[in-house]
């Protein structure tokens, strides 16, 4: 399923560069001069006794197909951040996601929490353009990055004080993401392989990160149990979160939030 996606993305990367060079993209930046500074990710999820949710936007996966299509994202944003998020994730992939890098923007501009750019990144390009649409920390995948792109990408990134959330599903990610600076190391559960979901991933790989890095569960997540599970087990306290507050339900968005937050 990964080889599929990054080949998609690939093609469609081609055809944006030919409508939007990388140069006019880099020229635009140098000429922002009102562009809201990029928010703080890594200090906001620092704090050791709360917990920190990273509420997701999700329309659909190649998993379930749609999940929740008819979504206003910059309602479900202000939810979330009514709710307690710590951040907001916006899935801006379109094809496999049904996500927009547009919408992105208009949910930066709605809320005033860090908003994360999910999106399969494997090229500078990608990088520059979440700067110019305002992203406040980029998903970096180690599965589809070799080292010396990670360390390149994260330059970048720190350039404009935007920050990297940097995915490991096993400890090859993890040894290229150990390797760099990165602050924010996520464990994703899901195999994107086969799309399998395991919460004792984090519990596994968690054990092999050190303490100065701030570790978010990725997938999987689906009630508070496995949040108390996985603080206990793990010592782990970011989780991103979103087809579990993304399903309709009787209980609102916030309300399904602050019961994984605060257990109410």
């Amino acid at each position: 399923m990964l080889e599929e996606i990054i080949n998609y993305k690939k093609k469609e990367l081609e055809k944006r560069k030919k409508e939007i060079s990388l140069d006019i993209i880099i020229k635009g930046l140098s000429l922002l001069s009102d562009q809201p500074k990029a928010k703080d990710m890594v200090g906001l999820l620092k704090g050791k006794e709360r917990i920190n949710v990273i509420a997701e936007i999700k329309r659909k996966s190649p998993s379930r197909g749609y999940i929740n299509e008819n979504i206003d994202p910059m309602d479900i944003a202000i939810e979330y951040e009514k709710g307690g998020a710590s951040a907001i994730s916006v899935l801006t992939d379109h094809h496999f996601f049904g996500g927009d890098i547009e919408e992105m923007t208009m949910v930066k501009r709605s809320v005033d929490i860090p908003i994360l750019r999910k999106d399969f990144i494997f090229d500078e390009y990608q990088i520059y353009e979440s700067c110019s649409y305002e992203a406040d920390c980029v998903l970096l995948i180690a599965k589809i990055l070799t080292q010396e792109e990670l360390s390149k990408f994260l330059v970048i990134l720190h350039h404009f004080d935007m920050s990297a959330l940097c995915e490991a599903y096993d400890e090859e990610d993890l040894e290229k993401i150990l390797s760099t600076d990165a602050k924010i190391i996520g464990i994703n559960n899901r195999n994107l392989q086969t799309l399998g979901v395991d919460i004792e991933n984090s519990v596994r790989l968690a054990s092999k990160i050190p303490s100065d890095r701030i570790i978010v569960a990725e997938s999987g997540i689906k009630d508070r149990k496995d949040i108390e599970y996985l603080k206990q087990t793990a010592g782990i306290n970011c989780f991103l979160v979103g087809e579990y507050l993304m399903e309709p339900g009787e209980k609102t968005i916030s309300e399904r939030l602050k019961g994984l937050i605060y257990g109410n």
